[in-house]
């Protein structure tokens, strides 16, 4: 049934049209989620208690020759996790990884620039993550997906901060001496004015610098 749901915490756009049956850009571009459009400015970092319609599914009908078995494959848009490993100047390239996610494990090893891809449902949670460098113990991560919150908000700034290795503290909603000496030293590798409170040019560097 047609309706408007409350988004909850790490969920978002993506995780909710998986979960109704939808493909993404069927809520996104829905009317009714116009409002959220604005708000928001991109379908996959949503804020705990957003509010997004989700129509009903519509039946659609397909030719099949009776008398014999057929097998039909939903579309869907998979999401992809990418993470990466060390600075511009020195990425931590071909390093061994093996990445668990729902149950299915992949390994391979880290790319030039130091990164790792791959695939994954729209709903997955938790991915968790070896590292096996040649000349040092091995690292051990656990991955929570779906958590980052918009970049507007100060938990979500805080965030892609602490992603970005500027910011070591708890991303919270507060803006503190820590917070804002881990936005000044971004704000200086990207030729930025320093200031004591994030700005428009400081989001979009951020946003760019972390993908999303």
């Amino acid at each position: 049934m047609a309706a408007f749901i409350t988004v909850g915490v790490g969920e978002c756009l993506s995780s909710i049209a998986f979960e109704s049956g939808h493909f993404w850009p069927t809520l996104w571009d829905h009317p009714d989620n116009a409002a959220l459009r604005e708000a928001r400015g991109n379908p996959h970092v949503l804020l705990d208690g957003d509010r997004v319609f989700v129509p009903d599914l519509r039946p659609k009908a397909v030719e099949a020759e009776t008398g014999k078995r057929h097998s039909f494959r939903r579309k869907g848009f998979p999401e992809q996790l990418r993470l990466r490993f060390g600075t511009d100047e020195l990425p931590r390239k071909g390093v061994p990884y093996e990445l668990t996610i729902d149950g299915v494990t992949v390994r391979g090893v880290t790319t030039e620039r130091g990164e790792i891809a791959c695939y994954l449902t729209p709903n997955a949670r938790l991915a968790e993550l070896v590292l096996r460098p040649a000349d040092a113990p091995e690292e051990r991560y656990a991955v929570a997906l779906r958590g980052l919150d918009p970049v507007d908000s100060v938990v979500g700034f805080k965030q892609r901060l602490r992603n970005l290795g500027y910011y070591r503290g708890v991303a919270d909603g507060e803006v503190n001496a820590e917070t804002v000496t881990a936005m000044n030293e971004m704000q200086a590798r990207h030729a930025l004015p320093l200031t004591e409170l994030p700005d428009e040019a400081t989001r979009s560097a951020l946003l760019t610098a972390h993908g999303c």
